[in-house]
């Protein structure tokens, strides 16, 4: 609209001048000069006015048409703007319900991690335990096991020992009747 209200403007500036010095250059008198420059200054006037005029009625028009435009659109920014604070406030309590419900949850699994923690410690220690009682007994028990495998041994050593023995006799014997014959 400014375009428009510029190029007028320009326009009837542009005539003005032209006019002005139409009137100027003529080779009229004097006094029909002066008559004609009254004239085109009283038309020019009037079309300055009435330009005016409807640059003041279309600035009206446009004023009505934006106060019409905010009086529709007003009510329905409100119950937008509500129904946008409902859903924001939803949104919040929901955060904060799942807000809550992971610290409960977190707190549990805690709980549980803890409680497990606990648990392989005690089976550990109680491992350790073993172990150690385990490496104080292995030596008597290893000991006992050397001690029995001695006495294996020896038993076994007189019993060769005593089959041998009595296998020579015999092998003597043997020897003894062969040479008698």
């Amino acid at each position: 609209m400014a375009k428009k209200h510029g190029f007028a403007f320009g326009a009837f500036l542009g005539m003005g001048i032209g006019a002005i010095a139409g009137l100027l250059l003529a080779p009229r008198s004097g006094e029909e000069s002066r008559k004609m420059l009254a004239d085109t200054a009283n038309d020019m006037t009037d079309k300055a006015l009435d330009v005016l005029d409807k640059a003041k009625d279309t600035y009206e028009q446009g004023t009505a048409d934006i106060n019409h435009t905010i009086t529709k659109i007003t009510p329905v920014v409100a119950a937008r703007t509500d129904e946008l604070r409902a859903k924001v406030d939803l949104a919040r309590e929901r955060m904060e319900q799942m807000r809550s419900d992971l610290s409960s949850s977190i707190d549990a699994a805690s709980k549980n991690v803890n409680q497990a923690v606990d648990s392989a410690v005690k089976e550990v220690n109680k491992a350790g335990a073993n172990i150690r009682r385990t490496a104080k007994q292995a030596p008597k028990k290893a000991a006992a096991k050397k001690t029995a495998v001695r006495k294996n041994a020896k038993a076994t050593v007189k019993k060769t020992s005593a089959k041998a023995t009595a296998a020579k006799k015999t092998t003597k014997k043997v020897a003894v009747k062969n040479r008698k014959k």
